[in-house]
């Protein structure tokens, strides 16, 4: 099992947020956990999501999907890993 430190985890923040609403106000984040959430929704809402989640997450910031959902077809600006895991393009400019 995995753990983390508690300095670490002291940077950590917990939120619940509407994936329909504009949550820019929240700020850039390093990570992202979104699981079982996008498989869900028609194609429209989830291109819109992911691209709010793009603009949410700093250039190199990292969004970790489910498998199922990675399967799916995730792309620009994001660079696929393994298992779920994408990472923004440093490059990329994600629409605000």
């Amino acid at each position: 099992m995995w753990a983390l430190s508690p300095r670490i985890r002291s940077m950590v923040r917990w939120r619940r947020i509407n994936l329909n609403a504009d949550f820019r106000s929240l700020g850039q984040f390093e990570v992202i956990f979104c699981r079982h959430v996008l498989a869900g929704m028609d194609p429209a809402s989830r291109q819109r999501t992911l691209e709010q989640l793009a603009a949410a997450l700093s250039p190199g910031g990292y969004l970790v999907l489910s498998a199922e959902e990675a399967a799916a077809g995730v792309s620009e600006p994001f660079i696929a890993l393994a298992g779920g895991v994408f990472r923004r393009s440093p490059s990329s400019r994600a629409a605000a």
